[in-house]
């Protein structure tokens, strides 16, 4: 008869600090198989996204990571998981250059979110903002990047950088996620423009344009992990640094800030986390700004004169999910086992062994010869005294018996 299993979970009382090498487990190749059965199960998503394995493959890990990178999406998790995530909005564009005067202020990183929830096993919706678009009109700022969400959690697209048309006043950077930079007037450059305000928890404040000599330079967008810097003689403010993470397994930064415009020769610098840099020079010898990389929020450089500013890179949202670490043994002998300290309880499948089979006839040698046992229908037993080998069984339908030996 076939044998039967029992599957349950049972609280561990008595733990122990014992290794399972010393145990005499056979646990080989279990903990990949285990581990491959949880990553292929529960997890549903939708959207512009890529997965992998902190570590890089299941085998060794205990987390999977989601990156979505435009667009809208949904996830779902199992209901208790702990969920990790990164949300980063999109880049604000850089100004655009007008004359020696007007020098814009580059774009602001995007807001950066970081955290945790426990998972109840409803749908998340998502949105990937993307990077606001550089000013390319006359005095025209830099667009706000679009903002990014993991369910109710959102961060605010960057500032735009600022850029200005009037004769008497300047321009200040656009608030956001991290602010935009500011720009000088556009008469006498006596005027100073001062950085968009980043949002708390985000960002961090754009910073202001240089002001009261020639070459005048507009201020660096503000980025997640530091502001931007003001403008200065000698170039544009640079942008703000990111903040990194490794949520994904290797530590990246995102949201840097765009670098500021100058009328002089030395290009400012984009922020670390995809910050673009700014353009410089005047008439004849300006340069455009460079766009924030796309997915880390990176602010856009602003421009040198009557040149377009640079788009900010777009946003990312990167999830998390982690699972408790897992092994299966498997005991093929007689063994004892002690619960590991901290385990709370265990998951078992028993499995009795199978019966034996039913032997219907034997042959053994008595007096010289073969003594084959004959077993009737009626569960009757004679023995068939022969001296002559039986060399295969024999079957009589009309007698009812089954003889057997060799």
């Amino acid at each position: 008869f076939p044998s039967h299993d029992i599957r349950a979970t049972t609280t561990c009382l008595n733990q122990d600090t014992t290794s399972a090498s010393t145990l005499g487990y056979d646990y080989s190749n279990q903990v990949n198989s285990a581990n491959n059965a949880i990553w292929n199960s529960s997890v549903s998503a939708s959207g512009t996204h890529s997965s992998g394995y902190e570590g890089g493959t299941y085998a060794a890990a205990r987390s999977r990571y989601y990156k979505f990178t435009s667009g809208s999406g949904s996830i779902t998790f199992p209901s208790g998981a702990k969920v990790n995530y990164l949300v980063v909005g999109g880049g604000g564009g850089g100004g655009q250059g007008i004359a020696n005067s007007r020098q814009p202020g580059g774009g602001g990183g995007g807001g950066v979110l970081k955290g945790s929830v426990t998972s109840s096993g409803s749908s998340y919706s998502i949105t990937v903002g993307g990077g606001g678009n550089g000013g390319s009109g006359f005095g025209t700022n830099g667009s706000d990047g679009s903002n990014s969400v993991f369910s109710t959690i959102t961060s605010t697209g960057g500032g735009g950088g600022g850029s200005e048309t009037n004769t008497s006043s300047a321009a200040n950077g656009r608030a956001g996620g991290s602010g935009g930079g500011g720009c000088t007037d556009s008469s006498t450059g006596n005027n100073q423009g001062t950085g968009g305000a980043g949002t708390s928890g985000q960002g961090n404040n754009g910073g202001a344009s240089f002001t009261g000599a020639s070459p005048f330079s507009g201020g660096g967008g503000g980025g997640a992990g530091a502001v931007g810097s003001n403008g200065n003689s000698t170039q544009g403010g640079n942008g703000g640094n990111g903040t990194a993470s490794s949520i994904s397994g290797s530590s990246v930064t995102y949201a840097g800030g765009g670098g500021g415009g100058s009328y002089g020769s030395v290009a400012s610098s984009g922020g670390t986390g995809g910050g673009g840099a700014g353009g410089k020079g005047g008439s004849g010898s300006a340069t455009a700004g460079t766009a924030g990389t796309a997915n880390t929020g990176g602010g856009g450089g602003s421009s040198g004169y009557l040149t377009a500013g640079a788009a900010g890179g777009s946003g990312i949202v990167i999830l998390k999910y982690t699972v408790a670490s897992q092994t299966v043994f498997t005991f093929k002998s007689t063994s004892k086992w002690i619960c590991p300290t901290g385990v709370t309880s265990v998951d078992y499948l028993v499995v009795a062994g199978g019966g034996g089979g039913m032997t219907i006839g034997s042959c053994y040698n008595a007096t010289g010869g073969c003594h084959a046992l004959r077993t009737d229908i009626s569960g009757k037993s004679t023995l068939n005294n022969s001296n002559r080998a039986i060399a295969h069984s024999e079957y009589s339908e009309n007698n009812g018996y089954i003889v057997t030996g060799k």
